[in-house]
C-alpha cells in the first residue's frame, strides 16, 4: 500500500507506504518519507484519529528525501482499518510542525488487495517524475517570458 502527497509543482510533501520484506529477514514496516530540511531528534509523529501520538524515528537521509518507519504490527493495520484519518507530523528546520492528514477511507480494501507490484512502483514514479520535469519546463519558460517582457518594457 502507498499514498504519496505532492505540492501542486510535484514536490514530495509526504508519502506513506507499507512494505513486506522478504528474504533472509521476513519483516513489516509502515514507512514514512518527507523533505528534508526537517529536525531529526523529534521524528514524525503519526496519530490515528486525534489519539495519542507515536514517534517514528527517521532511519536514513537522502539529499532530498528524509525516511522514517516503525513495525507494521497487527494492531497497527487493525487501527488504520478502524481509523478516519491519520495525521503525521514533522517539524521543519524552524522549529515549527508540518502536520499532514492522509484519509484511511479505502484503506482496508487496499491492504487486504493484491499487493502493488515492483513495475506499478515504478510506473508511479516514472509519471511523478514526468509531471515533475514539466511542470520545471513550464516554469522556465514562463520565467523567461516575464524577463523578455521585462527587457521590452524598459
Amino acid at each position: 500500500v502507498q499514498n504519496i502527497v505532492t505540492a501542486g509543482n510535484g514536490q514530495l510533501v509526504t508519502g506513506v507506504s507499507l512494505i513486506e520484506l522478504k528474504g533472509k529477514v521476513n519483516r513489516k514496516v509502515f514507512q514514512v518519507t518527507v523533505p528534508t530540511g526537517r529536525l531529526v531528534p523529534p521524528g514524525i509523529g503519526l496519530q490515528i484519529d486525534g489519539g495519542k501520538a507515536q514517534k517514528l524515528d527517521y532511519v536514513i537521509c537522502f539529499p532530498d528525501r528524509c525516511v522514517a518507519e516503525v513495525p507494521l504490527t497487527d494492531q497497527l493495520v487493525a487501527s488504520f482499518k478502524k481509523g478516519q484519518a491519520i495525521s503525521l507530523t514533522s517539524i521543519n528546520f524552524q522549529n515549527q510542525p508540518n502536520p499532514i492528514k492522509i484519509a484511511l477511507t479505502g484503506f482496508s480494501g487496499a491492504y487486504d488487495g493484491p499487493p502493488l507490484q515492483q513495475s506499478d512502483i515504478e510506473d508511479r514514479q516514472k509519471k511523478l517524475q514526468d509531471f515533475v520535469a514539466k511542470n520545471n519546463q513550464d516554469f522556465a519558460k514562463k520565467l523567461k517570458d516575464e524577463q523578455e517582457k521585462a527587457k521590452t518594457a524598459n
